[in-house]
This record gives C-alpha cells, sequence and structure tokens, in this order.
C-alpha cells in the first residue's frame, strides 16, 4: 500500500469514527441540531393571547377603578415575550392591547428609544431607580408593566398525588404588574 493510499485510509478512519462518535453523542445525550423546537403556530397560540390579553386588560381597568383619584384610562408598558416564538406571540399581544379601548399603551418605538437612551435592558424595568431613568427618557409615565413568557411545565396527572406521573405542557403566561402596589398580577393559557 502507498503512503498515500495509508494516509487517505487513516483520514477515512477518523472521519469515520468522528462521525460514528457525533451520531452516538447526539442518540445519547440528545442535540438541538436535530431537536430543534418547531415555532408554535399562530392558530395555537392567537386563542392564548387573546385569552390572556382579555384578562390582563381587565384586571388593569379593574384596579384602576379602585383607585379613586384616576378618571383616565389606565396605562400600559407591554416590555414583549421571553421563550419560544417570542417574537411572534409578542406582536399578536402587542396588537391585542393596541385595539382595547380600555387602556392605553406606550409605544414600541418610543419604548426602544428610550431603553437605548437610558441605557438600560426591558427586564431592568422592573428595578425602580432604572425605571426612573427609561420613564424620563420615555417623557411618559405608566401604570403597569406587562410582559410574557412561554414556558414549558411540568405537572403532575393528580395533583393531590405527590407521587402520580407527571406531564409536560407549553403555557403563555402574561404578567402584570401594578406600579404603585407592586402587586403582581398572572395569566396562564395553554399552548
Amino acid at each position: 500500500m502507498t503512503s498515500s493510499a495509508r494516509l487517505f485510509s487513516s483520514v477515512l478512519s477518523r472521519r469515520a469514527f468522528c462521525g460514528a462518535a457525533f451520531v452516538a453523542l447526539c442518540a445519547a445525550q440528545g442535540c438541538a441540531i436535530f431537536h430543534r423546537p418547531k415555532p408554535i403556530e399562530p392558530a395555537v397560540f392567537k386563542p392564548a393571547v387573546s385569552k390572556n390579553v382579555g384578562r390582563a386588560i381587565k384586571e388593569a381597568t379593574r384596579l384602576s377603578l379602585l383607585e379613586e383619584e384616576k378618571d383616565e384610562k389606565p396605562t400600559i408598558c407591554f416590555i414583549g415575550v421571553l421563550g419560544e416564538s417570542a417574537d411572534a406571540i409578542s406582536t399578536a399581544t402587542r396588537d391585542e392591547l393596541e385595539l382595547s379601548n380600555e387602556i392605553k399603551t406606550i409605544d414600541k418605538n418610543a419604548m426602544k428609544v428610550a431603553l437605548k437612551e437610558s441605557g438600560i435592558k426591558a427586564s431592568e424595568v422592573y428595578i425602580p431607580n432604572k425605571r426612573k431613568l427609561f420613564v424620563e427618557s420615555l417623557g411618559e409615565s405608566f401604570d403597569y408593566l406587562l410582559a410574557g413568557y412561554v414556558e414549558r411545565v411540568e405537572e403532575r396527572v393528580d395533583p393531590d398525588d405527590e407521587e402520580s406521573a407527571t406531564y409536560a405542557r407549553t403555557v403563555y403566561r402574561l404578567e402584570l404588574v401594578n406600579l404603585e402596589t407592586n402587586k403582581k398580577s398572572e395569566f396562564v393559557a395553554d399552548l
């Protein structure tokens, strides 16, 4: 066997070995290349978005009516959605919020500019001193923060039995925070 034939044979053997090792590792551990989650279809997330946004708006208006000094619509700052299919679900949520006549929403573009000018991340708006910087850059105040999360949760088949089997489900959770009282309300719908 010539030296080039031996070299080709050893390279082929290494490649074959590496390929087999890669496939075995992916099979044993799970591999992101093969297990990428499919995007959540609009037909699946739109009912959950509609349900949660409706409940969040109802809660914000209810709380605003309880405050005696408030005689105008509550203003909500929607900071977006985290998780699987976040962009599409965030857009659908913002569209639902903007269709409501019961609330006012902070404009998305104005919010982006204010975040950039204040030098903070959207998740930092929950921190009072960071929120103050954000509001100063925004030039307007708001009553509620609203954020969405697409999450995978484990639940027991029998909630009263700690040893019962569990099953996973994906949910869309909206979190509404009243900035005056710091009270948080959560709304969850299955995806």
